[in-house]
């Protein structure tokens, strides 16, 4: 477990909750969702409801599963097994956090995706972390040469921010919505990343044999 990232991500979580729920951040969230609004043009909406779409768990379930099969064709069966469950058990966090907050979508710009039910935190932004940057740096480590490496990283980095990104553009989520689910997402990943990312029992039996 990385201790001091997992507790630097939950503060961050915390305070972002707190503003939310005491209304001080409302007039920054509503400022601006109507700075975004401003932004608004056809190619920038396809793009963007492109980056929320890859946050989808229509996109995200299947590369999950591409990724635990990845893992599992190159003896790590120990980590695709425990990646997949980390994102079951993320997609579980999601759920429960969206219960404690019960906070109502913004009505601020007319919505161009699809928005389900309560808004804070954003499961989308969430789960990209979860989903996204701890599967495409587990791929990584399997990279055949340094710049796919690096190309991996950097989109672990990217995809995410992209996904929160486009859910405020779009008009589904206030700001600190998707700032609350990366925190809370990140702070996901930092808690159970030693043990899905570790040394493979199945890995160590292959290399002793």
């Amino acid at each position: 477990m990385r201790t001091r990232p997992a507790l630097i991500s939950l503060a961050a979580f915390a305070l972002i909750s707190l503003g939310e729920s005491t209304g001080a951040t409302h007039d920054v969230d509503v400022a601006i969702i109507q700075w975004f609004g401003t932004w608004r043009t056809p190619g920038l909406i396809a793009v963007m409801q492109f980056c929320s779409m890859i946050g989808n768990w229509k996109v995200e379930v299947p590369f999950a599963l591409g990724v635990s099969i990845f893992l599992w064709t190159r003896s790590r069966r120990t980590s695709a097994g425990r990646y997949f469950l980390f994102c079951i058990a993320g997609e579980a966090l999601y759920a429960v956090a969206k219960q404690l907050f019960h906070r109502e979508r913004p009505t601020v710009l007319s919505h161009l995706s699809d928005a389900g039910w309560y808004s804070y935190p954003s499961g989308h932004s969430l789960m990209a972390p979860v989903i996204w940057s701890a599967g495409l740096v587990l791929l990584s480590q399997h990279a055949s040469s340094t710049w796919i490496k690096r190309t991996l990283f950097v989109l672990a980095v990217i995809i995410p921010l992209a996904i929160a990104k486009s859910r405020v553009y779009l008009g589904v989520h206030y700001p600190t919505d998707v700032l609350g689910g990366l925190a809370l997402g990140m702070c996901w990943v930092f808690l159970w990343w030693d043990a899905v990312s570790g040394p493979d029992c199945s890995s160590r039996q292959i290399a002793s044999s």
